[in-house]
C-alpha cells in the first residue's frame, strides 16, 4: 500500500485548483461577444421614470384629465405610490398598492394606442359593469384585467392571483 501524506495531497489539490483558476481567467480574456448581441443591445430603450406625486389631484392637474383611483383594496393591501410620465400624445398614469411580503397590485391608465400584448397568458373576455373586460390567467388563476374606452386602456395587474369575484370588487371600486 502506498502512503501519501495529507500535506502533500493538500498541496497537490491547491496547486491543481489554482492552475484551473488561472486557465479560466486566461480563457475569460478571450471571450468573443457576437455582433448580433451588440446590435440588439443598441436598440434597447429604457422608459423614462415616473414623476411621483402624493395624490390623484396632483396627477389630474399635471395631465389635464380625470384619473380614476381604487376605492376598494383586497385585504392587507395599502397605497404605496402613484405617478405619471409623458407617453405618445398623452400620459401613462400608474398607481401601486402593496401587500407587504406578498406582492403588489398595479392600476395603469394609458392611451388606447399603447395596449400591450400579453404573452404566456390565457385570455377570457367577460362583460361586466358595462365594460368588456379581458382577463389574463395562468392555470385558471387571474393575474390581470384590462379594458378600453375610445381614449384609454385601463389595466389592473397583480403578482398574486385573485379570484374573479375579488377582481370584480376592485373594478367596481374604481372612482
Amino acid at each position: 500500500m502506498i502512503k501519501i501524506s495529507q500535506r502533500l495531497l493538500m498541496v497537490f489539490f491547491i496547486s491543481l485548483f489554482m492552475g484551473i483558476g488561472v486557465l479560466g481567467l486566461i480563457r475569460a480574456e478571450k471571450v468573443v461577444i457576437p455582433q448580433e448581441a451588440l446590435e440588439a443591445s443598441d436598440s434597447i430603450e429604457l422608459p423614462e421614470p415616473l414623476t411621483k406625486v402624493s395624490n390623484v389631484i396632483e396627477i389630474e392637474n399635471a395631465v389635464g384629465y380625470a384619473v380614476p383611483t381604487l376605492n376598494y383594496l383586497p385585504t392587507s393591501y395599502e397605497f404605496e405610490s402613484m405617478g405619471f410620465r409623458a407617453s405618445n400624445q398623452s400620459y401613462l398614469v400608474r398607481q401601486t398598492y402593496i401587500n407587504p411580503g406578498k406582492g403588489h397590485l398595479t392600476f395603469e391608465q394609458k392611451p388606447s394606442s399603447e395596449r400591450d400584448q400579453k404573452i404566456g397568458f390565457e385570455e377570457k373576455i367577460i362583460n361586466f359593469d358595462t365594460r368588456e373586460i379581458a382577463l389574463y390567467s395562468k392555470n385558471g388563476d387571474i393575474y390581470e384585467a384590462v379594458w378600453e374606452t375610445p381614449t384609454y386602456v385601463y389595466s389592473l395587474s397583480s403578482v398574486r392571483p385573485f379570484p374573479l369575484e375579488e377582481w370584480k370588487k376592485i373594478i367596481i371600486g374604481l372612482k
